[in-house]
């Protein structure tokens, strides 16, 4: 009931904008169900997998830049020439990229899953034995444990974004 509750409140724009105008949305209703199996679902699919084999902040970061495909097409396609501030953007967009891949990922993208697995279960082992340590002191206050024990939630939930992988706090 919910999810067609959803999709009827998100399709109430495009209702109104069309109304009168169904023949439009008839006449090519074709390129638009291509339009939907290409550019969103597949553009959903590449996040996806990017997600699935790199850092979750490299994938927004190469998602974000389908912008710049938006640019290269206008002008391919259409003769738009993009004006020399939106090249520049454009170019600065594409060296930053460069840039994060190439400084804030050392060796983490040369990395098999199953070496990443290891980095973040010793780096969880080592929260756990912060935790461990601070029970075994005598004295402990409980809310010691607890703020340790949310250091570790945190530690845990930032380690599996970072390295983009998935079940890393089970």
């Amino acid at each position: 009931m919910a999810p067609t509750l959803i999709i009827g409140l998100s399709a109430l724009p495009a209702a109104l904008a069309l109304r009168g105008k169904w023949y439009a949305l008839r006449r090519n209703l074709g390129l638009v169900g291509i339009f939907g199996l290409l550019a969103v679902a597949g553009a959903q699919v590449g996040f996806f997998n990017a997600v699935r084999y790199l850092p979750i902040g490299i994938a927004l970061l190469l998602e974000y830049l389908g912008i710049i495909l938006v640019v290269v097409w206008m002008w391919a396609v259409h003769g738009h020439r993009p004006r020399r501030l939106t090249v520049a953007g454009s170019v600065a967009a594409m060296l930053g990229l460069g840039l994060v891949l190439a400084l804030a990922v050392p060796g983490v993208l040369a990395q098999s899953p199953s070496e990443r697995k290891e980095r973040i279960d010793r780096k969880i082992s080592g929260l756990r034995d912060d935790i461990e340590a601070a029970k075994r002191k005598e004295g402990v206050l409980t809310s010691e444990i607890r703020a340790a024990s949310q250091r570790y939630a945190a530690q845990v939930s930032s380690i599996a974004a970072g390295y983009g992988c998935r079940g890393a706090s089970r």
